[in-house]
Formats: C-alpha cells, sequence, structure tokens
C-alpha cells in the first residue's frame, strides 16, 4: 500500500523536533517566570500549545515544568486537522503526565478557546509560518538557528 503522509509527516517532526528544543531552552527562564506568576491564581490552570505535532516537545515541556503546575491542570494541544492526531494521543498516553489534555484539531488563524480562558500559551514550533518582517524585534526563531530546513518552510509559509 501507498505511504500515508500523515505518518510520514509526523516522521519528519520526529526527526526535527531536537532542532526545535533551542526554543524551549531560549525561553525557559521566561516560562517558569511567568509560571510563578500564575501560582497565586486558585483555579484550574489552562495551558494551550499551539504547534504541538506529535508531542514530543510538548511532553518534555511539560516534564520540566510539572513541579510549577497546579495539580489542576489542562493541557489544550492544537495543530492543523492533517496532523496524525493518533500518533499525538498514543505519545501523551504513554507519557503518564499526571494533566489533563484536550486536542484542537484545528488552524490557529481560527479561535482556539473561548476569550480570557486561556493562562499560558505556548507556541515554540509554529513560529516558522510567519514571514518577515517578525513582529517582535527580539524573537528567535529556529529557522534562523538552523538553515537546514529554510527554503521548505518558506515554500509552506507562501
Amino acid at each position: 500500500s501507498p505511504p500515508n503522509p500523515s505518518s510520514m509527516l509526523s516522521s519528519l517532526y520526529s526527526l526535527h523536533s531536537p532542532l526545535q528544543k533551542i526554543s524551549h531552552n531560549l525561553a525557559h527562564p521566561y516560562l517558569l517566570s511567568s509560571l510563578s506568576n500564575l501560582q497565586s491564581l486558585s483555579k484550574e490552570l489552562n495551558i494551550l500549545d499551539v504547534g504541538c505535532a506529535t508531542g514530543e516537545n510538548t511532553i518534555t515541556l511539560l516534564n520540566d515544568i510539572l513541579p510549577h503546575l497546579h495539580s489542576k491542570t489542562t493541557v489544550h494541544l492544537n495543530d492543523l486537522p492533517s496532523n496524525d492526531w493518533k500518533i499525538l494521543k498514543a505519545n501523551i498516553s504513554s507519557s503518564s503526565l499526571p494533566l489533563n489534555f484536550s486536542y484542537l484539531p484545528k488552524s490557529f488563524y481560527e479561535p482556539l478557546q473561548p476569550h480570557n480562558t486561556v493562562d499560558l500559551c505556548v507556541s515554540y514550533v509554529a513560529g516558522h509560518w510567519l514571514k518577515p518582517p517578525y513582529p517582535y524585534s527580539d524573537t528567535v526563531l529556529c529557522q534562523e538557528v538552523n538553515n537546514f530546513n529554510k527554503e521548505e518552510w518558506e515554500v509552506k509559509a507562501n
């Protein structure tokens, strides 16, 4: 049978997700600062991860910040409907993270959550869809750190 394009894309994400870890490392101090500011909230904490792919970086991130999270935390995972959601759900399930998860298969160009319901939004790996000039002058995108797939990302962004 012909190869499944969705599975092939998942394999590419998994292969290149270590490159995206650079973004996690750069943002880590800011993320911890944001989480410490959210500790005063007594309600459930809602985190939105935009561009979660198959979850490798999401799981790494959540394991890293788990000691800083409320006992009642829900992580909303977003990616395009064409994402390999079966692999994402299997990866999340096998991670045994003690958190609640919801899945949002839609474009981040449309509303992902109701207004004022997200406490923390992370999007380390969706930045490659932005076109120059970037909206933030001090932003470092993963394609600026490593040009391995820059041309391919630019074609997809147009």
